[in-house]
């Protein structure tokens, strides 16, 4: 009777094939191509582009979420970025959005890796990566990694949108080069955007960033790591409105990434490098960022202007160096736009989903603190420019001062304060840079002509 139950037991664990690499090329890796390979191919498996120079896609490549795909240009990386090696170049046409993941719920890790992408027309977004899941090792269910974005034009650059549930994964190792919106170059496009693009039957959008666990130095973050971001040219201009953005109960982690911006769009706009946006516009937005932790970053450059600037939500925000201090002085720049003027206050009303137990603020009152996901609880250390400990500041109009405090809704220190000596940074690097972003060997079944 023993031995039957085991057997059962056994039985009852479920068996994954063994992944397969799948070849596209080496005359043909259209989108059509491509998308063919993804459709013969089964969860986990590789699909490899073999080609080498030029193709443009005229369609979307998809993921479905139905099963994760490694999607990668053999010999293509960006590590080291000073030997980077891209054998394809893949030029997206006619606005549309280069791939579009779906990540699904207990699927292989789906990863886009290897490409170098240009773009004509203004995409929105170029990539897209939307679903839920946190894939089998539960480590993130997708990564973007190794890849030159060279000039692209879009609305949105690279969107992280779930669609139901919690989406988390890593974004690696890119380069980010010169990307604009040609569409609309003073409003320049969002490079990373992180969004919980989705609602319950109360309509409140992004809502459930802030009723699932939240907690740092854990895994539940899209991780932004060892990315570079720049923006250099300006003949013809070349300017990015914000670099990693959360909003709708995002949640992200920036660390070791490297910034620089020397050029302002052609109506003299800067670049906000990494911001989370607050609760409000609620008629378009819903709720606020979740928060995150922003860290041991390099922010250089001659036209930003607030290279951090949470204006909700929780952070930690610590050994970050400044080659340059911003035009709005030092960081981080901390706002409350509901108490920023009486234009202001009127962003939240009683018709509001996520905000139905509030009433607004009205003149110097402090009769509503805190305001719904407001900054709080937010740790401010070692940001460094020139050697110099960097205290942040809080937006100055309005009623912001009143809100915003340190001492109670942030704290600042030169060192890691002694409350936070439980907190350890989650591991570096990321665990889906180890083993299970090993390259795979060359191709052996499947080829696609």
């Amino acid at each position: 009777m023993r031995l039957t139950i085991l057997m059962i037991a056994v039985l009852a664990i479920p068996v994954h094939a063994a992944a397969a690499t799948i070849a596209v090329g080496p005359s043909n890796c259209s989108a059509s191509a491509v998308n063919s390979a993804i459709a013969s191919a089964n969860d986990g498996d590789t699909i490899q582009l073999t080609c080498t120079g030029t193709t443009t896609w005229t369609s979307t490549v998809t993921i479905p979420n139905t099963k994760g795909i490694t999607l990668m240009v053999q010999g293509g990386s960006n590590t080291p970025k000073a030997s980077a090696n891209f054998p394809l170049t893949v030029i997206a046409s006619a606005n549309i959005t280069a791939v579009r993941v779906t990540v699904g719920s207990n699927k292989a890790l789906s990863r886009v890796s290897g490409f170098k992408f240009q773009n004509s027309g203004t995409a929105d977004p170029f990539i897209h990566i939307t679903g839920q899941g946190v894939g089998r090792s539960g480590f993130g269910g997708f990564r973007f990694d190794n890849n030159y974005l060279d000039q692209i034009s879009g609305a949105a650059i690279l969107q992280v949108f779930s669609n139901g549930g919690p989406l988390y994964g890593l974004i690696d190792n890119n380069t980010m080069h010169n990307v604009w919106r040609e569409s609309d170059q003073d409003y320049g496009p969002y490079v990373v955007q992180i969004w919980n693009d989705w609602h319950g039957t109360d309509a409140c959008w992004g809502k459930d960033g802030w009723t699932n666990a939240f907690n740092f130095g854990d895994a539940s973050f899209v991780f932004v790591e060892d990315n570079v971001f720049e923006n250099i040219q300006a003949t013809p201009n070349r300017y990015t409105r914000h670099y990693i953005s959360g909003e709708l109960g995002g949640r992200f982690v920036s660390r070791y990434n490297n910034f620089n911006v020397t050029v302002r769009s052609p109506g003299g706009n800067e670049t906000d490098m990494m911001e989370g946006h607050g609760l409000c516009l609620c008629d378009s937005n819903g709720a606020g960022v979740r928060g995150g932790e922003i860290y041991r970053n390099t922010i250089s450059g001659t036209a930003f202007g607030r290279p951090i600037m949470p204006r909700g939500g929780t952070w930690l925000i610590y050994d970050n160096v400044f080659n340059a201090v911003g035009s709005y002085g030092t960081s981080p720049y901390l706002l409350e736009y509901r108490a920023g003027s009486s234009s202001d206050q009127g962003q939240c009303s009683s018709t509001c989903p996520c905000v139905t137990n509030w009433t607004a603020a009205v003149g110097s009152s402090t009769a509503f603190y805190p305001l719904p996901q407001q900054v709080s609880g937010t740790y401010i250390w070692n940001n460094l420019y020139q050697g110099v400990n960097q205290s942040g500041q809080v937006d100055p109009s309005g009623v912001q001062r009143q809100y915003i405090q340190p001492g109670r809704d942030y704290f600042v220190s030169t060192g890691k304060p002694a409350a936070l000596s439980s907190y350890t940074p989650y591991t570096y690097p990321h665990p889906l840079r180890g083993t299970l972003g090993v390259p795979p060997s060359a191709p052996s079944s499947l080829n696609v002509q």
